[in-house]
């Protein structure tokens, strides 16, 4: 797992590198092998913004998300991200499950 924290108009802070961490961890149960998060975070005027693209074996996921305060925007961009894995998942569970399904029917 490799994760890339870049910070734009804000200085770089340790505890908001941290938590993004800790969060990406989570996803590693989602994929085989190795994926790398490249995190974008940013702030404008009062606006706070965080820009995810996650890259896997045979996937590319993006995330964005727009709050009042950074943490929360991290959290916003970590339910996107896990929506979209959960879709995902889901995909090709049902796929995989449709080919035993025709297999079976075909004996």
């Amino acid at each position: 797992m490799e994760v890339k924290v870049h910070f734009t108009n804000l200085e770089p802070s340790t505890g908001v590198e941290t938590i993004i961490q800790e969060k990406v961890t989570k996803l590693k149960k989602y994929f085989e092998g190795r994926f790398s998060v490249h995190w974008n975070c940013s702030i404008e005027k009062d606006n706070h913004t965080s820009n995810v693209t996650v890259l896997g074996k045979n996937i590319e996921l993006n995330a964005h998300a727009k709050t009042d305060n950074m943490y929360k925007t991290i959290d916003v961009v970590m339910e996107k991200l896990e929506k979209q894995l959960g879709k995902r998942k889901e995909v090709i569970t049902n796929k995989h499950h449709d080919k035993l399904t025709s297999v079976a029917a075909a004996e």
